[in-house]
């Protein structure tokens, strides 16, 4: 005859045995995938791009290799590919990727249009992840040659980039935010800052509901860009905005910092920097008696606001090396457009379809009393 003790620690042992041992076996299978079939149908259900992974690895139980990743877009072309990459789980989820991953510009914008639709408006990025790449290249999809008239597109080279995506109570606001913010160094570019150290480019996109006067919640959702001292191909936003290639054409540059708010009703922003390697056979707003004594120039945007559709900007166009005192763009400008460029980012940046009206239409352009400090 058992002793009660010994009763209650066969119960216990059953227990153990027949439902919490199960049950933890369960729940750890779903929670970290073991197959690469399981990965790829995870991947896809939380971005929604279309994966392929040769292989998976399970050293330990808070750690996962996945080989052979591949995204592919809508149509199947393959938009970004990496050799390996480690996913460590715990209170705050990481991947490593320690070999160099390429990615097209098209599919830049396809994963990025993604996470926004799928992570940033739904608020789900929980726990918080961070994302570590050694070296990335992002090849154009939209410039097929390098600089000499060969068909070989054009590529721009990263390094030590660190993607950062966390929905958190804002404690300004007390309300859900979510943003995802990217840091990186062009390799063999990047200018040192004043202090010394290399310099990082920095870009944000961060969404948040805030209370109104009414009571109700309104999305506001911003995105910010910081380039330091380095410059950026414009081609990297082609997807984006085609017509900034199409006016300035293709070895155009940025440098500077822009801060848009793209989810409040009225869109707004602003932005300074500079402008590099414009073509001067692109820019049409040039008159006819400005003299041309060089093909390359640079725009100095020392200011530029826009608010739905005012305008405000303080440019000057110079072409460096020349001598010659640079261009001031006049005060009151005739602008021949094909699309509508506050709509245009405003349509990018919530991953909506482009309204691009093929009709010419003319906006009129002036300069603000004084110039617009940018606070991003």
């Amino acid at each position: 005859m058992w002793s009660d003790n010994q009763k209650r620690i066969v119960c216990r042992l059953a227990f153990l045995l027949l439902c919490a041992l199960p049950t933890v076996a369960t729940v750890y299978q779903i929670l970290h995938p073991q197959t690469a079939e399981q990965w790829e149908q995870r991947i896809q259900s939380q971005l929604g791009v279309r994966t392929r992974i040769d292989s998976v690895e399970t050293p330990g139980p808070n750690e996962t290799i996945l080989r052979g990743l591949k995204f592919f877009d809508a149509e199947g072309h393959p938009i970004l590919e990496a050799t390996e990459l480690r996913v460590l789980f715990g209170e705050v989820n990481r991947v490593q990727i320690d070999h160099s991953i390429w990615l097209t510009s098209d599919g830049l914008q396809h994963i990025v249009g993604q996470i926004n639709e799928r992570v940033i408006r739904s608020h789900s990025v929980q726990p918080r992840w961070i994302v570590s790449i050694q070296s990335a290249v992002v090849k154009s999809d939209s410039v097929k040659d390098d600089h000499f008239g060969s068909l070989k597109p054009r590529e721009l080279w990263l390094e030590n980039a660190l993607i950062d995506m966390d929905s958190s109570i804002a404690p300004e606001t007390a309300q859900l935010a979510t943003t995802a913010r990217l840091d990186f160094q062009l390799v063999n570019l990047a200018a040192p800052t004043p202090a010394g150290e290399p310099n990082v480019i920095s870009c944000s996109l961060r969404r948040e509901k805030i209370p109104s006067a009414n009571g109700t919640n309104l999305s506001e959702q911003w995105i910010n860009l910081n380039t330091g001292t380095d410059a950026l191909p414009c081609w990297l936003a082609s997807q984006w905005l085609p017509e900034i290639t199409e006016i300035m054409g293709t070895e155009v540059t940025f440098s500077g910092a822009l801060k848009i708010d793209a989810g409040s009703p009225v869109l707004q922003g602003q932005a300074q920097g500079h402008f590099d390697n414009v073509d001067m056979e692109q820019v049409a707003w040039i008159s006819s008696d400005t003299a041309r004594t060089a093909r390359w120039a640079m725009i100095d945007l020392q200011s530029f606001r826009f608010q739905a559709d005012e305008v405000e900007h303080l440019a000057f166009l110079s072409v460096p090396g020349d001598g010659t005192p640079p261009v001031r763009i006049p005060t009151i400008l005739e602008v021949k457009e094909r699309f509508h460029l506050a709509r245009g980012i405003h349509n990018a940046a919530l991953e909506k379809y482009r309204q691009a009206s093929e009709n010419t239409i003319r906006r009129r352009v002036t300069y603000p009393p004084t110039e617009i400090s940018l606070k991003p």
